[in-house]
């Protein structure tokens, strides 16, 4: 039974306390089959779960499951490990960097906040465009602060 794997069923927000619980659910386990699927979160705490599961190697498997949404987006693109898709999932939306000011005191966002979310967001798209193959359009809409849908089918051509 060694050879088992562990499989683990995240449905949620990505969150300090989810991605906290979720690092510490299987990091124990030799042999992980993450299904995942998220409405999003907040991109520290994004770049924290990526950094982990990549951390993790070949002993990681990323079954897509349901959607994924913002900060999911990110994760498909940045994790460098096996990705499958469930029989569930159906799409990737993707937005812009959205400045978060709820940890602010003073509620402010100043140029300087405008200005490194705007450079993340030119990253973004640049890396986007190459990972996902967005058409002309999508950049266009992306740039004009729409989101954009990724179906199925357009995945299945990336992983």
């Amino acid at each position: 039974m060694d050879n088992v794997p562990y499989v683990k069923l995240f449905e949620d927000d990505i969150s300090p306390t989810t991605v906290q619980d979720l690092i510490d659910d299987i990091h124990d386990h030799d042999n992980v089959r993450l299904y995942f699927s998220t409405d999003g979160g907040l991109l520290i705490d994004t770049m924290a779960l990526i950094d982990y599961l990549n951390s993790r190697g070949n002993s990681l498997t990323l079954i897509l499951s349901g959607y994924l949404q913002s900060a999911g987006g990110i994760i498909l693109e940045k994790f460098k490990g096996k990705v499958e898709l469930s029989y569930a999932f159906e799409f990737v939306d993707l937005h812009l960097v959205d400045r978060e000011t709820l940890n602010f005191r003073d509620k402010m966002i100043n140029s300087k906040l405008v200005s490194s979310a705007e450079r993340w967001n030119v990253d973004y798209i640049s890396e986007w465009k190459k990972f996902y193959k967005l058409t002309a359009k999508e950049v266009k809409d992306l740039k004009d602060g729409k989101d954009i849908r990724i179906y199925r089918d357009r995945i299945e051509k990336i992983i």
